[in-house]
């Protein structure tokens, strides 16, 4: 009987078991991945600002604002395998509205070190979680004994300081400036080219600008003699007119050189000294503090409270709110054009209530008063033969025009429209008024008796200067 023949097969060794570390780093590992991601998103309050900020892994490290409903922007700004998301989720408007002691570098003082206030809690609550969540998932998966539950609580927090403090001292601020825009944001590159021409733009202006206003002073000599027949008298009062600024600095520079060449006794402003009211637009005219004659200002739909707040602080300023002032002994009745409230207060219908309460102030004077200042001419056209001289402001366009007994007077555009001047294809030139009273008969009220209309083109660096003798 033939046994079976014995067959040699060759040895096999085991696997080797995987090292016990390797199980536990790569539980830390996803524990901080996964409650970082998860529970590390957080928000903050910094300064009216409401921000939330998150981590989360990525196969390269950027960061992406986003800033609804405008869109997001991207950048590659850091060496880790992180990415930074941070969310503008609410703005508080009254941070622009803050009291007339506010700048924008007492902003910055404040609002950087909330920042930097947040952005430790941030990093703490980060390392927090990532401890956290490398002992717990370590916890729920492998069971480990308190000694490697330790182990995966101290890696955790070593992986998650590292990452952080590496992600610093390799970020670039520089990466933004090739961001990757979306949504409305896809056109920011085009709009920062575009301020960007816009603020060379407004250097050249300005040097031109400085050049013009040097020559002012012969040049109000000469316009003194323009007409020596029917000029004004020497005891005139002598006031500027002014409208539609739109924060524009060259507009507060002309107003300075005409005052103070022109030798007037007061500057009337019919409203739009800004684009949106806010107190930061108020940096741009500042200046106006340093005029040492009465500003009267009739706040315009551009404007808000906190911009006619901002008059009031002025030296000599006054803001018409419905009430007959005298200034250099003229009597000025005017308010504020009710777009310029927030909210808008009144029945509905805006002009006409405005129209009401100055009836009602006309009514209660017992001396009708000279001139009429109101940002709208419309609203200025309803006391036509009622108020001498209605002056206005809102077109951007000069004019004089003869309504019955009164005048309606615009001064155009001083700050020439603003931004929108310095972008529009065609020359906005900035313009001012003029008005000269000689002083009535015994007991009547002043009588306007010329007015100059004055035109400046900053790119030729012309002024023309165009005077109408009232009869």
């Amino acid at each position: 009987m033939a046994l079976p023949i014995a067959k040699n097969y060759p040895f096999q060794k085991p696997k080797p078991a995987p090292h016990p570390l390797i199980p536990l780093l790569l539980t830390t590992l996803a524990g901080i991945c996964l409650f970082v991601t998860f529970l590390g998103p957080a928000t903050y309050e910094i300064h009216g600002f409401q921000v939330g900020i998150s981590l989360k892994p990525a196969l390269e490290g950027q960061t992406i604002v986003e800033l609804p409903p405008l869109g997001t922007l991207s950048a590659r700004t850091h060496a880790t395998p992180l990415e930074i998301t941070v969310i503008l989720k609410s703005v508080n408007p009254d941070i622009f509205n803050h009291p007339s002691t506010f700048t924008v570098k007492a902003f910055q003082d404040i609002f950087f070190p909330a920042a930097r206030e947040a952005l430790k809690r941030f990093v703490l609550r980060q390392l927090l979680v990532a401890t956290l969540g490398a002992a717990l998932l370590t916890w729920l998966i492998l069971r480990s004994s308190i000694k490697r539950l330790a182990f995966a609580a101290a890696a955790g927090l070593f992986l998650m300081l590292a990452v952080l403090v590496l992600t610093r001292y390799s970020y670039s601020y520089d990466a933004f400036r090739q961001a990757e825009f979306q949504g409305a944001m896809a056109a920011a590159p085009q709009v920062l080219d575009l301020t960007g021409k816009t603020l060379d733009k407004l250097a050249e202006l300005r040097s031109k600008t400085t050049l013009v206003t040097a020559n002012l002073q012969s040049l109000s000599g000469r316009i003194g003699r323009l007409d020596l027949l029917n000029a004004p008298g020497t005891g005139s009062t002598k006031l500027l007119l002014v409208a539609d600024t739109h924060n524009n600095p060259l507009g507060i520079d002309l107003i300075h050189a005409l005052a103070k060449h022109f030798n007037v006794d007061a500057v009337l402003d019919a409203g739009d000294l800004t684009d949106y009211g806010s107190l930061l637009e108020t940096e741009m005219v500042k200046s106006l503090r340093e005029l040492d004659i009465p500003y009267v200002f009739a706040a315009g739909n551009h404007d808000s409270p906190a911009v006619m707040n901002f008059v009031r602080q002025l030296p000599r300023g006054h803001v018409l709110e419905g009430k007959v002032i005298t200034i250099a002994g003229i009597k000025i009745l005017g308010m504020p054009d009710p777009w310029a409230y927030r909210p808008i207060p009144g029945t509905g219908n805006y002009f006409q209530d405005q129209i009401q309460q100055l009836e009602e102030a006309l009514s209660r004077n017992k001396s009708k008063p000279d001139i009429l200042l109101v940002h709208n001419p419309q609203v200025a056209e309803k006391f036509a033969g009622r108020v001498p001289v209605l002056a206005s402001g809102h077109t951007h366009r000069p004019e004089i025009k003869k309504i019955g007994p009164s005048l309606l007077v615009n001064p155009g555009t001083t700050g020439a429209a603003g931004i929108r001047g310095l972008q529009a294809s065609q020359e906005v030139p900035y313009s001012a008024s003029i008005f000269y009273f000689t002083p009535g008969a015994s007991g009547k009220n002043p009588e306007l008796t010329a007015i100059d209309m004055i035109k400046y083109e900053p790119l030729s660096g012309r002024i023309t200067v165009e005077r109408q003798v009232i009869d």
